[in-house]
């Protein structure tokens, strides 16, 4: 079981990002962007970046199980860390970002695949089988490291280009104190998220394997 639904996680988050993929670069491309613009726009989410994660997550166990020598992917504290960062991922957009836009078609399917179901699925997986029993407060560090990454670069980029990932994190049309706090809120949020799954992984009982 296990196995079985790391391997469905790992096929919808595959679909999920091919999809959206190949709907946001011809989308790109028709508004006047150039094939290298377009590309790096499609990974400057922090949606598309986390559920590459959750992907790589996957793989890097399902390997692990294979093959007997497991990754970096696969130790309990990046499967954990990616579990508060794709739940931060559907709790931002579900709360703030999905009121902004309303997607049809393909647009539709890939952002209900990766901001509902994939991050649904992987918090199921990792609750039921993922996780060890081992996540602590000194994980914190590991897992505040890539928002605070993304957000160097985004804003840096966004300095750059004036093209800023998302809206709340636009100086021009949020000022200066809309950024902070906006930053702030979602800090917050990683803490929050983080002091439940590591609650959860102390007082559930063992994963099943």
């Amino acid at each position: 079981m296990n196995r079985a639904v790391a391997i469905l996680g790992l096929l919808v988050g595959i679909a999920g990002l091919g999809i959206q993929f190949f709907v946001t670069i011809p989308a790109a491309l028709a508004a006047g962007w150039s094939l290298g613009g377009a590309l790096v726009f499609y990974f400057t989410f922090f949606t598309i970046l986390t559920n590459m994660l959750v992907v790589a997550v996957y793989a890097a166990r399902l390997s692990a199980r294979s093959t007997g020598f497991p990754g970096w992917l696969a130790r309990p504290a990046v499967a954990a860390g990616t579990a508060v960062a794709i739940a931060v991922v559907g709790i931002v957009y579900a709360t703030v970002l999905a009121r902004l836009w309303q997607p049809q078609g393909l647009f539709k399917v890939a952002d209900v695949t990766l901001h509902y179901i994939a991050p649904a699925l992987y918090l199921f997986w990792w609750l039921v089988f993922g996780r060890d029993g081992t996540t602590a407060w000194r994980d914190l560090p590991l897992w505040l490291a890539y928002p605070l990454a993304y957000l160097v670069v985004g804003m840096t980029r966004g300095f750059a280009t004036g093209e800023f990932p998302y809206p709340f994190l636009n100086p021009a049309t949020s000022g200066w104190g809309g950024v902070a706090m906006a930053s702030l809120a979602i800090l917050a949020l990683f803490l929050g998220v983080s002091a439940a799954l590591i609650a959860a992984d102390r007082l559930l009982p063992p994963p099943r394997r």
